[in-house]
């Protein structure tokens, strides 16, 4: 039977429960679900709403349907390794996933004060700041904050920023070399304003990612803070012990 909730649509509810079996291992992927009738008297809900949560995941490549094969649990979690440069954009390609994101901020602005300290920059100095929406499918899976300390010549248009990884359009339009990048993890819960972002209730922890990020000259170039579903995300590291 399906919880209910005044301040959570009840799609959403269900949604959420889905998220929470298959990250328990309740549900795993290969799994066949039951179909829509089975579902609509398992959740106490409406044939319309089971549809609804069904096709929602689906386009957030949770569910793969096929007619007269049933809906199927696929994964779409991502898996970031530590190595060189490579960003989430990267990682997830590699695992044969598309990344979308959301400009949803771009503009000049005096650099945060630890911002300066991680770039090596005077106090106010100004930072080309960048806040993205970072998404698999319809599915919010990241708020992304990038701060870079761009020479005065490089003009950074709408549709540079839209491609994806902004290293990687750098590197191809402007001939930017990077060297390595140091990575710090963290947790906390989201914000009022981050929960409602990403699509989350308060009480799912974020894993925070800050990214600094060295041109080859060893000058560090840009500071990336990245806070990401911890439902949707994993971050993986090897070692060679010497």
């Amino acid at each position: 039977m399906a919880v209910q909730s005044r301040n959570v649509p009840l799609h959403v509810q269900l949604k959420e429960r889905f998220l929470r079996d298959l990250e328990n291992g309740l549900i795993r992927p290969g799994d066949t679900l039951p179909s829509e009738r089975a579902l609509e008297n398992q959740w106490n809900v409406s044939r319309i709403t089971v549809r609804r949560v069904l096709n929602d995941l689906a386009n957030a490549g949770y569910l793969q349907r096929k007619p007269g094969s049933g809906t199927t649990v696929v994964s779409t979690t991502v898996h970031r390794r530590s190595a060189k440069i490579a960003g989430i954009y990267d990682d997830a390609r590699a695992q044969g996933l598309i990344l979308q994101s959301d400009l949803l901020y771009a503009e000049t602005t005096p650099a945060p004060f630890l911002v300066a300290r991680r770039l090596r920059i005077g106090p106010k100095e100004r930072v080309f700041h960048t806040r993205k929406l970072v998404r698999v499918g319809d599915l919010p899976l990241a708020i992304a904050d990038s701060y870079l300390d761009l020479p005065d010549e490089v003009r950074l248009t709408e549709e540079d920023l839209e491609q994806g990884s902004v290293f990687n359009t750098l590197a191809a339009k402007y001939g930017f070399v990077f060297s390595d990048s140091e990575r710090t993890i963290s947790a906390t819960l989201p914000s009022s304003d981050e929960a409602s972002v990403l699509q989350i209730p308060q009480s799912l922890p974020l894993l925070c990612v800050e990214m600094i990020v060295n041109l080859e000259t060893g000058k560090p170039f840009s500071v990336v803070e990245s806070r990401y579903r911890s439902d949707m995300y994993r971050y993986s590291h090897s070692a060679l012990n010497l």
